[in-house]
């Protein structure tokens, strides 16, 4: 299962601006079952204890995995349809339509074959706050292993390659 995840600095950042914007943020499926046990299991939990308990939770980001693989801002009311996902490179529900079956191999490789919601600390991102003029030249990158999840943000290279220059052609008489 050990693989990285990589996702656009200045969509992330988007993101976690909604969330620090936010005055309530919603919990992930283990923090819920922490906090309400075998009645969250039952669907016994009612409206107003989740509304109550969104009030205590702190802004973070949600990395997803269904079909695809991506962040969310946790806050509430969370943002349209649309513009409340950052796909991770090559795992996206369009990667999926064009090429279900390589995708689907690469998403599980790198992160196992269960569905997933996974709330992440925002001072895991707190580079990408820092240098937030500079959010579009890097990348977020999530490394995945069975044991622990770790985000790192780094420089966005991009390199041209040029053909090589070929040697010009001499017509010397022999």
């Amino acid at each position: 299962m050990p693989g990285q995840l990589k996702f656009q600095g200045a969509g992330v950042l988007r993101l976690m601006d909604h969330a620090l914007a936010a005055t309530t943020h919603k919990g992930d499926y283990v923090t819920a079952y922490g906090r309400f046990g075998e009645r969250w299991l039952k669907s016994e939990v009612t409206k107003e204890e989740y509304e109550a308990w969104y009030k205590t939770l702190p802004a973070g980001m949600q990395l997803v995995k269904d079909e695809g693989a991506y962040l969310m801002s946790n806050g509430l009311p969370g943002l349209p349809v649309g513009s409340n996902a950052v796909y991770a490179e090559r795992l996206s529900n369009q990667d999926f339509q064009n090429n279900f079956d390589a995708t689907y191999d690469r998403l599980r490789e790198i992160c196992g074959g269960d569905d997933f919601v996974e709330t992440l600390p925002m001072s895991a991102f707190q580079t990408l706050l820092d240098r937030r003029t500079e959010a579009d030249k890097l990348t977020v990158v999530i490394a995945l292993t069975e044991k622990n999840v770790s985000v790192s943000i780094r420089e966005t290279i991009q390199v041209v390659l040029k053909p090589p220059r070929r040697k010009a052609a001499t017509n010397k008489a022999r």
